[in-house]
């Protein structure tokens, strides 16, 4: 028994291994949909939303759901962000979604390859040109405009 209990306070302080946590900024009451909404990268009124429909549909259990999510879900820790990860397709960094998984091994090596083979191809035509009498004939045009 005090191992469970050991072991449900470790994942709930590490937000489940899935970074849910009960949000910091976007409360109203304690935090839970604003977390959830954090998590799923999508705009907390929609988890509200969603929270006040099921409401309707299940009565008092989305109350006594949303309580045992408020024991279940810690808080964020004071000074933590929310997870990034590098998006291949934007080229930037973007909130660790839930249900966004990144491209596969393969694809990524596939992809890297494709840049490489096309960086060698544009280094292959400088060499070329950097190598020929037009090189030489552009060069020496430039330097009589200069003089």
């Amino acid at each position: 028994m005090h191992y469970k209990q050991h072991n449900f306070k470790h994942n709930r302080e590490r937000g489940w291994d899935r970074n849910l946590y009960r949000s910091r900024d976007e409360k109203r009451i304690a935090g839970v949909c604003g977390g959830i909404a954090e998590h799923l990268n999508v705009e907390p009124w929609i988890i509200r939303l969603l929270f006040v429909g099921s409401f309707f549909m299940l009565g008092g259990l989305s109350i006594l759901l949303y309580i045992i999510a408020v024991f279940a879900i810690d808080k964020r820790p004071k000074g933590s962000t929310i997870n990034m990860e590098y998006d291949e397709e934007q080229h930037q960094y973007r909130p660790r979604n839930a249900f966004k998984y990144g491209a596969s091994t393969s694809s990524r090596l596939q992809k890297a390859k494709q840049r490489i083979d096309a960086a060698l191809a544009r280094t292959q035509r400088m060499e070329a040109y950097v190598t020929s009498k037009q090189y030489e004939l552009n060069k020496e045009f430039a330097r009589m405009q200069d003089s």
